[in-house]
């Protein structure tokens, strides 16, 4: 790792290149690059602005020992690039992982896999750039098929959770093909909607046995540690367990529930708790 400092204007900033993942050459964004998404706010240069604002940081620069002055004149071709959302500008910075990363951005501020295209010789960061765009029309689209292809886990894991946190309709869970996807996504909108419509039944759409005693406590306001059939288990527990809280013997076999947990044995069956646990409490 090392350190560049670059002096422009009256303003001192440092830009840290990292290896790794092609960060070494990945020019700072500030600024105009920074305004990204008000694009209203953005004053579109004419193309005499522009060759003026080059030259202005072509002449601060001059005084500058290589590579501090190409980087700072390829930082600001990078920031006015994005600013105008122009790949054309990228095409001016001299160092070529640079000039890809610029067009990465614009690719991903205007949602256009297109441009992705235009990174030809570096093809890890233009699947980067292609995936960045999906995620990003996934996510305003409520899109989870598009989630689940794509090939970087962390972007996957990302877009899925974004949306499912956001929807309210199990249907789209049905999309899933992964499993385990499928009942993560009923879980989380089958705990929103509990919350939302202050309901129980919707917390029984919850596979998780964890969150689903949550949901419970929650909804009900019973509390968490509370034993109102004395039989040794908390309310959280007699639903993560699927007993009756108000019963001490839920199965009716002689035995409290909390003294059959303790034992290994499942509160509502003839079974050991590591045979199977209840999806669901009949308790309201």
């Amino acid at each position: 790792m090392f350190l560049i400092i670059i002096v422009s204007a009256s303003v001192f900033f440092a830009v840290v290149y990292l290896a790794g993942h092609n960060q070494a050459n990945k020019p700072s964004e500030g600024n105009l690059a920074n305004q990204i998404g008000e694009s209203d706010q953005i004053k579109l240069l004419s193309q005499e602005d522009l060759e003026a604002e080059i030259n202005s940081a072509v002449a601060k620069a001059g005084s500058l020992s290589e590579p501090f002055k190409s980087t700072m004149i390829n930082n600001k071709i990078y920031e006015l690039a994005v600013g105008q959302g122009n790949t054309q500008i990228c095409d001016r910075i001299s160092d070529s992982l640079s000039a890809d990363y610029c067009r990465e951005k614009i690719a991903i501020e205007k949602n256009d896999e297109s441009i992705c295209g235009l990174i030809a010789d570096n093809q890890e960061l233009k699947l980067d750039c292609q995936e960045e765009v999906a995620l990003k029309n996934a996510v305003e689209k409520n899109d989870l098929a598009v989630c689940e292809d794509l090939i970087d886990e962390m972007k996957r894991n990302y877009c899925l959770k974004n949306i499912i946190e956001n929807i309210s309709d199990t249907g789209l869970c049905e999309e899933l093909k992964d499993e385990k996807n499928k009942m993560d996504c009923l879980s989380t909108v089958g705990y929103n909607q509990a919350k939302s419509k202050n309901d129980t039944k919707y917390c029984d759409k919850i596979t998780d046995r964890n969150r689903f005693a949550d949901c419970y406590v929650e909804i009900t306001g019973n509390g968490r540690d509370s034993d109102a059939d004395m039989d040794g288990l908390s309310y959280w527990e007699e639903i993560y367990y699927g007993a009756n809280p108000e019963l001490g013997d839920s199965d009716f076999d002689g035995y409290k529930d909390g003294d059959e947990v303790k034992s290994g044995w499942s509160p509502v069956g003839d079974y050991p708790l590591n045979y199977t646990v209840a999806t669901s409490s009949d308790y309201k």
